[in-house]
């Protein structure tokens, strides 16, 4: 990352944990941050004082258990669009989305969100979204909802238990 110009301006101490799934930007004031299995107590704090020390506002919510991360409860479809894993999303995920100004998809087909990695998308920009083959009502779901989507066969990557969204990662979104 230095070598591309991007700083490292913080790492986690102590006992603290964090993963970055767990850390989602609402707007260019907000984050929300989950915490649970992969970003403890300690980790979620140290990361909400180092944001705070920025003028950005951490909304924290505890994921469910067995949620490994909060990109696997929500994921943006588009700008103002977000998809929520309906059976995995804290009681008041969705609230917070609303407040924000997002609409919000309630997908429930757990089947293609757990085997086929249906949700596990990455979004490209301009309505556009790389998903995994396999998940046709999730496709269909996010096409109604004004997406144009791109599939890939990543049969071989689910075997190892991951998603298009964990080969990625993000460097810049606008």
């Amino acid at each position: 990352l230095s070598e591309i110009g991007i700083p490292i301006v913080m790492s986690i101490k102590g006992d603290g944990v964090f993963e970055g799934a767990d850390a989602l930007w609402l707007n260019s004031e907000t984050v929300i941050l989950g915490t649970g299995f992969r970003t403890n107590d300690q980790g979620g704090r140290q990361i909400e004082n180092f944001l705070s020390d920025l003028g950005v506002k951490t909304i924290k919510i505890q994921l469910k258990k067995g949620v490994q991360h909060l990109l696997g409860v929500m994921n943006f479809l588009t700008e103002d669009i977000i998809a929520l894993n309906d059976n995995k999303a804290p009681e008041n995920l969705e609230n917070i989305l609303l407040d924000h100004g997002y609409k919000v998809v309630r997908l429930t087909n757990e089947e293609e969100i757990n085997n086929s990695r249906g949700m596990n998308f990455v979004n490209l920009g301009n309505k556009k979204i790389l998903m995994p083959t396999g998940a046709h009502k999730l496709k269909e779901c996010f096409q109604i909802n004004g997406c144009e989507v791109v599939e890939c066969d990543i049969s071989e990557y689910l075997k190892a238990g991951g998603g298009i969204g964990c080969l990625t990662g993000i460097l810049y979104r606008r």
